[in-house]
């Protein structure tokens, strides 16, 4: 380029030739921006992807309830559901070389072939303080031994198989009205999930060739390796799971999440139970497809993925510099409420839920953990009619160990009809305990968890680092006490509680921080004599 310019300068003046080549140096260092990212024209997507030799089916991204599929008699728990952080799930079609007859054995599960790939092309949530897409293994066809007799049957597992998207690692494009880009909310954004690379690029080629930009393409590798992978009887049933959490502003939740606009799952008739079936369609938040070649690819036609590098936990960095005052709320929290008609009861706190691959291993149910969080809980107690908890400790958010925290009270009661619901997948002895989550507070609250602890400690200077928040059958008698609500239906007998604790995200990390490092959050109940 210099050359080029030094040629066409050729018997100019000294002051000439240097205001030229100050102009070309200026402009080879600062190119012009890059478009902002986008996701194409997606009816040019689907045909070229016909186009190479693919099936491409439509799915639907659906709101998903697991108390009302409780309520309902479908499954037997709510499996920690958190009222205050909806969820949404893949409905899908069958693969196209499905053995006829052979439906998923879930509302809202679907067996994967190892050469199939599933796209969400759409738009990411409003602002809010996290959102996850997470791929988990539902189902397992697995043998074990009930009373001497062996089962050879579907089991629940509900795992991750591996790290979500979320709002610190996605990749998105230019914003849902088109003015500004750089921001994971509300943007432009493409996620493949697939366990063959080979797939997975021919589908991102279609994707390019439709106008997409490659920074706005997200990829998450569904491990084959310790996957069954398949269309047939005894393979895995796979189920996604879309998370967010607390918008920043509340009107976007029901504009997330209306009614109106997005189908229910199912329906209850007078011969039972309608799942909606496809065909589906497309709502406001984006397109799902099922992409499958038309002829599937076997042997040395597949090119899978290795199983994928989780991110690591912990930063080293602990909330333990903090102990005094953890200990010193702890005793405030019992000199004010301890009284001679009072019984103090300290529950014990533990590590709830691990990563998934330990309960893929094991065969076991995860609840539909994510490794985007760690998760703590207290054991069980009871509340009498003139009971109070008091739950307390250190808002991680403050600590720098998370984006957020929360606590939620749970029912963990068993199920007063254990055994039904059509979709159980459990021997009668091991039904699962119900998780109802009857409310969550957080730091994300405008009248949450922040400054609770001051009260109790006046002269800490951490006091603001802590909260404490107190849970009774009461009336709510003050500003950081929340009643236990009704049971949301009759199956829901609310004898029991636990208090289940999240911290989500920790800075610099971006998955859940590592229990080692937390202190961990406590209740104490408080019995009437």
């Amino acid at each position: 380029m210099r050359k080029q310019i030094f040629r066409n300068v050729v018997g100019v003046s000294l002051v000439a030739f240097a205001i030229v080549f100050v102009l070309a140096t200026v402009l080879m260092s600062c190119p012009p921006p890059a478009a902002p990212g986008t996701f194409g024209n997606i009816t040019q997507f689907v045909q070229l992807l016909q186009n190479d030799g693919f099936t491409v089916q439509e799915g639907r991204l659906n709101e998903a309830n697991p108390v009302e599929l409780f309520c309902d008699n479908i499954t037997p728990s709510c499996y920690a559901f958190n009222k205050s952080t909806p969820y949404c799930v893949y409905l899908l079609p069958p693969a196209p070389n499905q053995p006829a007859g052979l439906i998923d054995p879930y509302p809202f599960g679907s067996r994967l072939r190892a050469d199939e790939a599933l796209v969400f092309v759409g738009y990411t949530p409003p602002p809010c303080k996290y959102f996850g897409y997470q791929m988990y293994l539902g189902l397992r066809y697995a043998h074990w031994m009930y009373h001497n007799e062996e089962i050879n049957s579907y089991k629940r597992v509900y795992a991750d198989v591996g790290d979500a998207i979320n709002n610190m690692t996605i990749k998105t494009g230019r914003s849902r009205d088109g003015k500004k880009t750089g921001s994971p909310f509300d943007s432009e954004t493409i996620i493949i999930y697939a366990a063959d690379k080979g797939v997975a690029d021919r589908v991102c080629n279609a994707l390019l060739g439709a106008g997409a930009t490659s920074d706005v393409i997200n990829v998450s590798v569904l491990p084959s390796q310790y996957l069954r992978m398949g269309a047939g009887a005894t393979d895995d049933i796979f189920t996604s799971l879309h998370r967010v959490a607390f918008f920043d502003d509340p009107a976007d939740d029901a504009a997330y999440f209306p009614g109106t606009q997005v189908e229910p799952i199912y329906t209850i008739t007078e011969d039972g139970v309608e799942f909606v079936a496809p065909p589906y369609e497309s709502n406001f938040r984006g397109h799902v497809y099922r992409v499958s070649p038309t002829t599937p690819l076997t042997g040395a036609q597949l090119n899978p993925y290795p199983a994928p590098t989780l991110r690591s936990r912990g930063t080293g960095i602990t909330e333990h510099q903090y102990t005094n005052t953890m200990e010193n709320l702890r005793d405030a929290i019992l000199a004010q409420y301890a009284a001679e008609d009072y019984e103090a009861i300290e529950l014990d706190s533990y590590v709830w839920l691990y990563d998934g691959y330990e309960y893929i291993q094991r065969e076991l149910d995860g609840l539909g953990e994510t490794r985007d969080t760690i998760y703590l809980r207290s054991s069980d107690f009871e509340l009498g009619p003139d009971d109070f908890a008091v739950v307390y400790g250190p808002v991680h958010a403050l600590t720098g160990k998370s984006t957020y925290s929360s606590l939620t009270l749970y029912s963990s009661d068993l199920s007063p009809d254990a055994g039904k619901g059509i979709y159980q997948y459990f021997p009668e002895e091991e039904q699962p305990l119900i998780y109802d989550g009857l409310f969550s507070i957080s730091d994300a609250d405008e009248n949450g968890l922040c400054g609770t602890a001051g009260a109790y400690l006046p002269n800490d200077p951490n006091a603001d680092l802590f909260y404490a928040w107190v849970t009774s059958r009461q009336a709510a008698a003050g500003a950081n006490e929340t009643q236990v609500p009704a049971p949301d239906c009759d199956r829901i007998p609310l004898e029991k509680f636990c208090v289940g604790f999240r911290a989500y995200l920790e800075p610099g990390t971006n998955v859940g921080p590592d229990a080692a490092e937390l202190i961990f959050d406590q209740v104490i109940v408080f019995h009437k004599k």
